[in-house]
């Protein structure tokens, strides 16, 4: 399950992972691979791009945001 939250003019902010999208040597984070990007956006010639930073642990704020709804799993194969 991932978690996407958006800023106040609607762009997408942050994303949380809960898994390591079966990829675990990528996304070498927490116990399950949970992680979090946060994304960067760039005005160019009037129109807005955006592209992930690179992915990050989570902070405990950021655990506390999905913890009651989610439990993390390992992913099947």
């Amino acid at each position: 399950m991932d978690y996407d939250f958006y800023d106040e003019n609607g762009y997408l902010a942050m994303q949380i992972h809960c898994g390591n999208h079966l990829m675990p040597k990528k996304h070498r984070f927490g116990e399950f691979g949970e992680h979090a990007a946060l994304w960067e956006w760039i005005e160019k010639d009037g129109k807005w791009t955006g592209q992930p930073l690179p992915n990050a642990e989570l902070t405990e704020a950021e655990r506390r945001l999905v913890h009651d709804g989610v439990e993390f799993k390992r992913a099947q194969k």
